[in-house]
Formats: structure tokens, C-alpha cells, sequence
């Protein structure tokens, strides 16, 4: 959802159904659904607006109401979403604000194929890609805190599920993070991995405002990596991510396929490299802090196309 939409007018919703495309939701959910009232005078008394899905930006902060009163503005909680009630409809405002975190990783468990790309020239058309620029926080001063994730006393992701927030603390104790944040485009993510074991490994990915990190990366006090990434379709609705990486890194292309299952099979354009997914190296992680302008040289081999 952006940062603030104004809906003016609000009794023309009468025998309408509307929907807010403001924000492509990670499940393929609408952020809100204005659904239709049977006639004018009761939309008009009651408007009904349920939500169906919050990302950690978006929650109903504040209602102005032009001309008239808000009489009802509790929250209903109930298995179709989230209810309000307005006892008259003029102008509605919706503001983002600090809400529920999105986790962003299905089931908390990363399977995903690195590959090196030798020859870009034979990539298909790669189309608009986004840019992207990466941290990688020390892992030591990761905590959790309550219900929250922080760096240096600092919160990074507020109200964690009570058994996410169980999983992290117990890989957090163990010190085998990856705590990265990411900026990519208009969208901010704070991610905690844990490390390779057979192609697989434990992720959570929190959606979080861009404001509360932007500072964090955007210092480049921390290792980073700077890279452009396209999308490319795979068979079975899975998606290759191609990355251009940029600065120490240029000279770089990587390809990324993540698969819903550790024996899943898929086929290999014949633009791919070798596979570097267990090659420590060509982690992310690894290149923000040994980049590949330092170790290009002795890895020629992987410039000959599988």
C-alpha cells in the first residue's frame, strides 16, 4: 500500500465492488476489498472494509471522516480478515504504519541452484530488472528480544509469530546466521539464513519499511553487494533470478533458481554454467566480503558453459 490514499466521495461505493491494487502482496492477495452494499443508505451508514492480508507496512492507522462523525472504529478480528465499520463514509485515509510482519518465506526452509553464467551475451531477453543493494550485518549482535528482531538494540522486525520467533532464537544461539538486509527498488527485507546443508537451508524474510533500515545500508558500513537482478521464466510457474553485479563485483553474472522441494527436477537452459550453489564463494554473503574482483582470476574453468 502506498504511503497514503485518499478515497473521496465515499458514498458513490453504493452498488459498486471495488478493489486497490496499491501493492502486489506476497500470497497473490488484494491489500483491501471494498465489497458492494446492497443499496446507497446502507453503505452510506455502514461501510464494511475488510482486510485481507497486511504486509509489515500496512495497517489501517487513521481515519478522517469528512462531514460527520466516526462513531464505530473497532477492530473485529475474524477468519475472513479484519472488519471496520464507519458509520458514515465522506473521505477515508489510509496511512501506513509499523504493523504485523510479513514472513515472506513459506515455510522457513530456503531450497534453491546457484549457477555461473559464462557468456551473457546468450542470455534470453531479460526485460526492466530491478536494482538491488544488500547488507550483511554482524551476526553476533543479532538478538530477540521479546517479540522482536534487533541489531544493536535497534528494532528490525516487530511482533514475530510466537513459533517463528522460537526457530530464530534457538539458530540464533547457535551463531550460524546470515543476517542480510535488502533494498530492492521501492521494497525493504531483513532476512535471517542458516547455512547450506544439501542445497537447503533455513530462511526467514520479514518485508519491513524502508525508512527504518535505508540508513543501515545505505551507509556501507557493513559488507554489501550492489547487483541488478532480472526474472526469467522456468518450467512448473519457478522463476530464474539473473543478477548483474555491479562494483567490486562487476564482471559478475550469477543465475538463481529457489525449488519447492530438495528432489525437484527442472531443466537447464543451455546458457547456464556450472553449478557453484556448495562453491562458498559465490554466496552473497561471501562476495560482500571477498569479492570477485579478488578471486576471478583462478576460476577459469567456470568460464566454459555446461
Amino acid at each position: 500500500m502506498a504511503d497514503e490514499t485518499v478515497l473521496a466521495n465515499g458514498h458513490e461505493f453504493a452498488n459498486k465492488g471495488m478493489t486497490l491494487y496499491a501493492r502486489t502482496c506476497a500470497n497473490g492477495g488484494t491489500p483491501l476489498d471494498f465489497h458492494k452494499g446492497p443499496n446507497k443508505h446502507t453503505v452510506a451508514q455502514s461501510a464494511p472494509i475488510e482486510v485481507d492480508w497486511f504486509d509489515q507496512c500496512d495497517i489501517l492507522a487513521e481515519f478522517n471522516v469528512d462531514d460527520t462523525v466516526l462513531v464505530d472504529s473497532g477492530l473485529a478480528h475474524g477468519e475472513g480478515g479484519v472488519n471496520l465499520s464507519l458509520e458514515w463514509v465522506g473521505c477515508i485515509m489510509l496511512k501506513a504504519c509499523r504493523g504485523e510482519p510479513a514472513l515472506m518465506s513459506g515455510e522457513g526452509v530456503e531450497i534453491e541452484y546457484r549457477f555461473f553464467i559464462p557468456d551473457s551475451a546468450v542470455l534470453p531477453p531479460l526485460g526492466k530488472g530491478v536494482k538491488i543493494v544488500q547488507c550483511y550485518l554482524p551476526r553476533w549482535k543479532i538478538e530477540v528480544v521479546g517479540d522482536k528482531l534487533c541489531f544493536e538494540e535497534r528494532v528490525l522486525v516487530r511482533n514475530l509469530p510466537m513459533d517463528v520467533n522460537r526457530q530464530l532464537s534457538t539458530l540464533i544461539e547457535t551463531a550460524n546466521i546470515t543476517p542480510r538486509i535488502r533494498l530492492a527498488g521501492d521494497s525493504a527485507f531483513v532476512t535471517v539464513k542458516g547455512p547450506v546443508v544439501d542445497y537447503a537451508r533455513a530462511e526467514w524474510e520479514f518485508e519491513v519499511m524502508v525508512e527504518d533500515v535505508q540508513d543501515l545500508v545505505t551507509s556501507f558500513r557493513f559488507p554489501h553487494v550492489l547487483k541488478t537482478r532480472y526474472e526469467v521464466p522456468a518450467e512448473g510457474g519457478l522463476m530464474w533470478e539473473i543478477d548483474f553485479f555491479e562494483a567490486d563485483n562487476h564482471g559478475l553474472v550469477m543465475a538463481e533458481l529457489e525449488v519447492p522441494f530438495a528432489d525437484h527436477e527442472f531443466t537447464r537452459p543451455d546458457w547456464l554454467g556450472q553449478d557453484v550453489t556448495e562453491d562458498e564463494r559465490f554466496g552473497n554473503g561471501s562476495l560482500a566480503r571477498e569479492p570477485w574482483c579478488d578471486f576471478c582470476g583462478e576460476v577459469g574453468a567456470l568460464r566454459v558453459s555446461n
